[in-house]
C-alpha cells in the first residue's frame, strides 16, 4: 500500500505542482499555507530561515510568486509574502545589533 501512496503523491505532485524558481514550487508554499492555517508557523519558519541562509530576498520571492498565472492561487500566498519580507527585516536587524554588540564589546 505505501508504494500506491507514493505514485499517488508523485502524480498529483507532477499534475499540480508548479516549478517557479530551482528553490520554489507551489507544493513548498501549499504545506506552508496549510501549515499556517492550523496555526503552525514551524514549517514557515524552517523554510524561511533555508530561503534567507541562501540569500533569497524579498523581492526574488515577489517575483518568483509573480510567475503564478491563476489570480487566485497567486492571491492565497499574499500572506506569505509580506510575512517573508518581515521576517527578512527581522533577521536584518538582529544582524545588525549582533555587530553593533561586538564593535562595542571590542572597544
Amino acid at each position: 500500500m505505501p508504494i500506491l501512496t507514493k505514485f499517488n503523491d508523485f502524480r498529483t505532485r507532477n499534475a499540480y505542482n508548479i516549478v517557479l524558481e530551482s528553490w520554489l514550487d507551489t507544493k513548498t508554499l501549499d504545506e506552508i499555507s496549510a501549515a499556517l492555517k492550523a496555526f503552525k508557523t514551524g514549517p514557515m519558519k524552517n523554510q524561511f530561515i533555508m530561503w534567507y541562509d541562501d540569500g533569497i530576498t524579498p523581492p526574488q520571492f515577489t517575483s518568483a510568486l509573480n510567475k503564478i498565472t491563476n489570480p487566485d492561487k497567486r492571491k492565497s500566498y499574499g500572506a506569505l509574502e509580506s510575512h517573508y519580507k518581515k521576517f527578512v527585516e527581522m533577521k536584518d536587524q538582529q544582524a545588525a545589533a549582533a555587530i553593533k554588540k561586538a564593535a562595542e564589546e571590542m572597544s
